[in-house]
């Protein structure tokens, strides 16, 4: 038993040189790899490593442990050579064995990828369109998914086509968007990215990503603010650390070049226009939210709507609101001394923006110089 780990390690030394020794002969008249081929690779006892691969347009693939792999050019034998040495180099094998075999060349077959009904490498015949190759396959999978991008082999350049534009009614617009597709081209439909808006906005529902969006355009796409919107918005989303976040400001900074504002809109994120009659609870609430306002509202009892959690019942509170002028003004208030009737439970306004939790409300260092408050602000949510 000792003895027979290193007599298979001799055995793939020798197979090894029986490859390079036998190769030049054997693959000296492979033809040159290109894009769209379809690659069958096979690693000697590694099953996680064998599988089929298609050359990209730009001439590359994708592949475990090396990312991305260049074939173009290879013949089948140099490219398995060129692996041997990339696993060996990078450490992942000692002594790795790989045979590429050319299963499909580059005209017979488009790759479909994306949202798409049936994914997968089809053969092509001469003269096929793209509508009626999508149709073969399943079709769009995702109403919402983003536009149809073809890669073409012959030189690497993309075509982005609207579903709208691929299925118009307009024989003129759908024959203009519905192109022959070549040997070896790329079809790949993006999964669906899509914001939310809602509230008092004329138009609330969600929206594809197919261009840089603000979130001043996210608004506009929802037809704009209705007659009955508050000053609130609200927009969540998600920051460079992964965490989602709520950033609040003014309707009326829509119209200024607020360089927060001016930052795009991402997929998932929720806009709301809050409603003229209505405050906003959040921290360390169970349902944060927007409230709608009643006469005679207490603090204590806004909080309540929210779901106060018990471990925070000695919070503090923070209320931002607009004063008579227009200015914003923060008042603060400790829940526990409101409770115990030492302190008297403040009436609420309508637009209120009541934060539980003593620094959950994260200022920007401009605005906490700043007294009135501007906007925006950001927040972290729980």
């Amino acid at each position: 038993m000792p003895l027979r780990r290193p007599f298979l390690r001799y055995r793939l030394i020798l197979l090894t040189a029986m490859f390079a020794l036998t190769g030049t002969f054997v693959h000296a008249a492979d033809p040159a790899i290109g894009p769209g081929d379809i690659l069958k690779i096979e690693v000697y006892e590694e099953p996680e490593l064998s599988m089929e691969v298609v050359v990209s347009a730009s001439g590359d693939f994708s592949y475990p442990l090396l990312e991305r792999v260049e074939a173009a050019g290879h013949s089948t034998h140099s490219l398995a050579r060129m692996m041997e040495q990339m696993l060996r180099d990078k450490r992942f094998l000692r002594f790795p064995s790989v045979n590429v075999t050319l299963t499909k060349q580059r005209n017979s077959v488009v790759a479909l990828s994306g949202s798409i009904g049936k994914p997968g490498i089809y053969p092509l015949m001469p003269g096929t369109r793209l509508r009626e190759f999508l149709a073969d396959y399943g079709g769009i999978a995702d109403e919402n998914a983003g536009p149809v991008i073809v890669i073409q082999k012959t030189d690497g350049t993309s075509v982005r086509i609207r579903h709208g534009d691929l299925y118009s009614e307009n024989p003129e617009i759908r024959e203009k968007n519905n192109p022959v597709l070549e040997a070896g081209d790329e079809v790949i439909i993006p999964k669906s990215e899509v914001f939310y808006v809602s509230g008092a906005v004329r138009n609330p529902s969600k929206f594809n990503i197919d261009r840089e969006v603000t979130v001043r355009d996210a608004i506009a796409t929802a037809g704009g603010c209705a007659v009955e919107s508050g000053n609130a918005i609200f927009w969540q989303r998600t920051n460079a650390q992964g965490k989602r976040e709520t950033v609040v400001f003014d309707k009326r900074q829509l119209t200024e070049q607020d360089p927060q504002l001016l930052q795009p809109v991402g997929p998932g994120d929720m806009i709301y226009v809050a409603m003229a009659d209505t405050f906003f609870v959040g921290g360390y609430v169970k349902a944060p939210g927007e409230f709608h306002y009643e006469k005679d509202m207490t603090l204590s009892r806004a909080i309540a709507l929210a779901g106060d959690r018990q471990e925070f019942s000695s919070a503090k509170i923070t209320i931002v609101r607009e004063n008579p002028k227009g200015e914003r003004t923060i008042e603060k208030y400790d829940l526990k001394t409101i409770r115990s009737g030492k302190d008297k439970d403040p009436l609420i306004q309508p637009g209120d923006i009541i934060t539980v939790g003593g620094g959950f409300l994260a200022f920007s260092s401009k605005v906490r110089k700043l007294l009135p408050i501007s906007m925006p602000w950001t927040f972290l949510n729980e």
